[in-house]
């Protein structure tokens, strides 16, 4: 979708540096080919408005050639033009123009649901440590930390990087409903999944937000008034995904993001299983084969190594600057033979104290309901990167025993919240805790390592990691190949 009354630069690139001149007052000592040249800029300049006005402005838009110099010029007065991408805003009668610094400020929509108007609030991260009251308005909590001391750990972490132009520039031929072009494949609470073709028909997984009708049948119940997500909690829930995603490039454990804007974006395609349907048991799947111990501990690997990354990337003196939040099988998926980490719509940028030296807290706003958490999520309390420790160990012991942790307690899921919240840990048979085999015996202590009540007591993701890798390659007399081991 083209805005309308807005040139990208990229359309004006003749306004950089020196040839900018006709733009601003012109120098008069100029040699004669500099004046052609800036006579020249005019034309592109005026020919690209024309064109715009006629193909994409209102029909009672007039563009007149003296009122546009003017107001372009009285911009190269007030302000430099620059060598970054940039938007001029022009008004509807030509005579002002407005600078937008590149894409990053452009919303695809008009916030206007958030109630609270303080301005010292509006500053803060919209993602930590806010809760709505009765009121609709959004409040600090009052465990969260003081901004006096805690500060960005890195200057990217408070910004926000759209590419909105190449999200709106690739097709969706017209509906998300299955064809030969898109293809719906899954889920979440909020953002549906499709598959597409982008140029040269390679695939790319685009999210987006689902419940709206022109989407599948199954979606007609769920999310139906989708308005009060539009929020800028949510607005910031998928900038720090989003951006989460970026700085996780280096890691080859972790989708690629190809872009992002509002709450959709292009990601990796996932060609293979998702690793909950690896592991657990299938009653009704008479071809699925047990896992050997060697194919288990060499899933235990990657999942490790998908956490090590997101806690040690961007991180500071140890210290992780990412948590995911949100750990779970579901959300590891197979890609070229290997399994990556991915959606980090709950994940957390840490914020940084200099006098301390180590990251602040994040505190958890609501009790957490679900049967696969660590302890702290179920209270009010400030969180850390120990909370995917903890999630890790649950994974490990979901891929050894090919079930849930703690689904063979048989309870409700309020009953398993209080076991858990005592601190209580899931079973492990007599044969299992007095195994003699070497591997048994590693994954037992991989998971202690992991399942410590106290967060202090956990070890980080890469002991974790080190450790089975080490423990293969003194059982199997190499280090692990995933080709070799699936």
């Amino acid at each position: 979708m083209i805005k309308k009354r807005r040139i990208k630069k990229s359309s004006l690139n003749s306004l950089q540096s020196e040839d900018a001149a006709a733009l601003g007052d012109y120098d008069k000592t100029r040699k004669p080919q500099q004046k052609k040249s800036a006579y020249l800029n005019y034309f592109v300049v005026f020919a690209t408005i024309i064109f715009l006005e006629v193909h994409f402005f209102d029909d009672d838009l007039e563009a007149d050639s003296s009122s546009l110099f003017r107001a372009l010029k009285t911009f190269q007065t007030n302000e430099r033009l620059s060598h970054h991408p940039m938007i001029l805003q022009l008004g509807n009668s030509f005579n002002k123009v407005d600078r937008i610094d590149g894409l990053r400020h452009l919303k695809s929509r008009r916030i206007s649901t958030w109630t609270k108007q303080d301005e010292a609030m509006q500053k803060r991260l919209w993602n930590d440590g806010l809760y709505e009251n009765p009121d609709g308005e959004w409040l600090l909590l009052p465990e969260y930390h003081d901004m006096k001391e805690c500060k960005s750990m890195h200057t990217w972490a408070t910004k926000s990087f759209p590419t909105c132009n190449n999200i709106h520039e690739t097709s969706l031929h017209h509906s998300m409903v299955d064809n030969e072009y898109s293809r719906y494949l899954a889920h979440g609470a909020f953002r549906a999944v499709y598959k597409i073709l982008d140029v040269g028909d390679e695939p790319v997984a685009f999210k987006t937000f689902h419940g709206h009708k022109v989407l599948t049948k199954e979606f007609e119940d769920v999310l139906k008034d989708v308005e009060y997500l539009y929020t800028p909690f949510f607005y910031d829930k998928h900038r720090v995904d989003a951006l989460i995603y970026e700085r996780m490039s280096p890691s080859s454990r972790v989708m690629d993001i190809y872009g992002y804007c509002g709450f959709g974006g292009f990601f990796e395609f996932a060609d293979g299983e998702v690793l909950e349907d690896v592991v657990l048991q299938d009653p009704e799947s008479e071809d699925k084969r047990p896992l050997t111990r060697r194919q288990k501990l060499s899933l235990a690997i990657e999942v490790a190594e998908a956490v090590t990354d997101l806690h040690t990337i961007e991180g500071k003196n140890g210290y992780a600057a990412f948590m995911h939040g949100d750990l779970s099988l579901s959300q590891f998926v197979r890609v070229g033979g290997r399994f990556k980490l991915n959606d980090f719509n709950r994940g957390h940028i840490f914020y940084w104290n200099e006098e301390k030296q180590s990251t602040c807290p994040y505190p958890w706003d609501e009790g957490h309901q679900g049967t696969q958490r660590a302890p702290e999520e179920y209270f009010v309390q400030p969180l850390n990167e120990k909370v995917d420790v903890y999630t890790l160990g649950n994974i490990i012991y979901s891929i050894v025993f090919s079930i849930e942790s703690y689904s063979d307690f048989r309870l409700e899921s309020k009953d398993i919240v209080k076991l858990i919240k005592k601190g209580k840990l899931p079973k492990f048979s007599n044969d299992f805790r007095n195994s003699d085999h070497a591997i048994d015996r590693a994954f037992y202590k991989a998971m202690m390592m992991c399942n410590r009540y106290k967060p202090e007591d956990r070890a980080k993701a890469s002991e974790v990691r080190d450790y089975l890798k080490k423990k293969y390659r003194k059982y199997y007399g190499k280090d692990r190949k995933t080709d070799e081991d699936m």
